[in-house]
């Protein structure tokens, strides 16, 4: 199992970044661990930016959904083309 930062994960919009931290989402005054920093040069491009944010705040629950996904389906499909999609995915986010 790949060592990645636990989640949950959370987005948050600070002096014109957009990041990615650990945790719940605090208060204003308090920040978590900081996991990656989104940024463009082009300020037209933030809803992109955030959009970006988001799936990668989501990316440890896709990899549990994954995981589970590919379990639960290969016990009646084990040589589906989706447990072979699920593995793949999985790997990749795996760094394998």
């Amino acid at each position: 199992m790949t060592k990645h930062t636990p989640g949950p994960w959370h987005v948050l919009e600070m002096r014109g970044e957009v990041v990615i931290e650990r945790g719940s989402p605090p208060d204003k005054a308090h920040h978590g661990y900081r996991i990656a920093d989104i940024s463009y040069d082009e300020p037209d491009r933030k809803e992109e930016r955030l959009a970006t944010a988001a799936l990668i705040a989501a990316a440890p629950d896709l990899l549990y959904a994954a995981r589970w996904a590919r379990k639960m389906i290969a016990e009646t499909y084990p040589q589906s083309a989706v447990v072979e999609t699920l593995a793949a995915a999985i790997a990749k986010a795996e760094g394998k």
